[in-house]
């Protein structure tokens, strides 16, 4: 998933000529492309139970020692072989039973270092491309993890992931939301998202990657885009009926931004799988439908599955972070944390198949330490 094309080495002076002269030309948002799922309040007021939804679950507690301490994690990212999270300023690389392989750091004031580790991803030299945000600097290691490219930007990104040979797509959610930034060219070559002025101090939502697409979304839209070098090129489009927000709800200057219309559904997080379409959903001031709704829907038939995050089976998704080559959905929780929701579930669960997969939990906890180890769970879902 994660082994994205980003900067083969040519060893020749003509091809890099080559892609220096290559232009590329954002092109206008097709709204053929975008596909609409409608979501009801019927839809989110219809709890599923877990069975529904999930097959079965894997708990991949991760390796930790004096060696391999591991702070605060989101978004593990996953290859068929590898798991690789960043905590602080390193990159800790695990098989995918959670064994710990190696731990890459370079971070220093020297010119082949990073003060801070702010983005990464793999690129095709089996290495790291690293983006150190505070000093606006680019750099790539390649397998043996010796840096062979070091590059200034002139524009400040926050996020950024690999769309093409030498391409990366950068936000800044100041200046340019949404820019694809050229490693050849040392420069911006196409601004796709215009600054909208009237909502400017609101940013985008990480970049996110699946089966060769790369997909955005702003902050309190109800669209999620795909982009490829071209430009934006489609995506879907989740109708909420009156709580659908747009670029034109009449969204309130508050004292941190613009808020939100008072029952409008903010989509908080979204993954696309082969087969299913992950939604995390809050509804805003809402006395009816209160908390936050994880909604599951599948591609194949149109159904949706929902559960609430303040029901028991809810408290165990926090939010999925990614997905595996092999389609399952992750997420990482804290082993300690981990513990208590299984003791949550074992206090109210009544159906025997949500307690044939509490049961099944229960026996993978069963040497994890609580004190230390991350845990990263994965989920396998029905068939619906």
């Amino acid at each position: 998933m994660i082994c994205n094309s980003f900067f083969r080495l040519a060893g020749s002076f003509a091809i890099l000529c080559c892609l220096v002269a290559c232009t590329h030309q954002p092109a206008a948002q097709n709204d053929d492309t975008i596909k609409t799922i409608k979501i009801t309040d019927s839809d989110l007021m219809k709890e599923s139970p877990m069975h529904d939804i999930i097959q079965s679950i894997e708990l991949i507690p991760l390796e930790t020692s004096d060696s391999c301490l591991v702070s605060m994690v989101t978004n593990p990212l996953f290859t068929t072989d590898r798991i690789y999270i960043k905590s602080g300023g390193s990159i800790l690389v695990f098989d995918r039973k959670g064994r710990f392989i190696r731990r890459f750091n370079r971070r220093g004031r020297g010119p082949q270092e990073y003060t801070a580790l702010s983005s990464f991803f793999l690129n095709d030299l089996g290495g790291f491309t690293v983006l150190d945000g505070p000093g606006q600097k680019l750099l790539v290691y390649d397998k043996n993890d010796s840096c062979i490219l070091t590059q200034r930007m002139t524009v400040k990104s926050g996020p950024m992931v690999s769309i093409g040979d030498n391409l990366i797509l950068c936000s800044n959610p100041v200046k340019q939301p949404l820019f694809i930034w050229d490693i050849a060219k040392e420069k911006v070559v196409a601004d796709l998202l215009p600054l909208d002025e009237r909502r400017k101090v609101l940013p985008l939502h990480t970049f996110w990657q699946h089966a060769g697409k790369t997909y955005f979304f702003p902050i309190d839209l109800s669209d999620i885009y795909t982009i490829t070098a071209e430009g934006i090129s489609g995506g879907w489009h989740f109708d909420f009926g009156s709580r659908t927000l747009t670029k034109d709800s009449p969204f309130t200057l508050g004292p941190y931004g613009y808020d939100r219309p008072e029952g409008s559904a903010s989509i908080t997080n979204f993954l696309e799988s082969e087969q299913y379409v992950y939604l995390m959903v809050k509804l805003i001031s809402e006395p009816s439908l209160k908390g936050v709704f994880h909604i599951y829907y599948s591609k194949k038939n149109g159904s949706i599955r929902t559960i609430t995050s303040h029901s028991p089976q809810g408290i165990l998704l926090p939010g999925l972070q990614n997905i595996t080559p092999e389609n399952e959905f992750v997420t990482i929780l804290s082993a300690i944390f981990l513990g208590k929701v299984i003791q949550n579930w074992d206090e109210f669960l009544t159906d025997p198949e949500d307690r044939a997969l509490l049961e099944s939990m229960k026996a993978q906890m069963a040497n994890v330490k609580p004190e230390d180890n991350p845990v990263i769970c994965v989920y396998t879902l029905q068939d619906f």
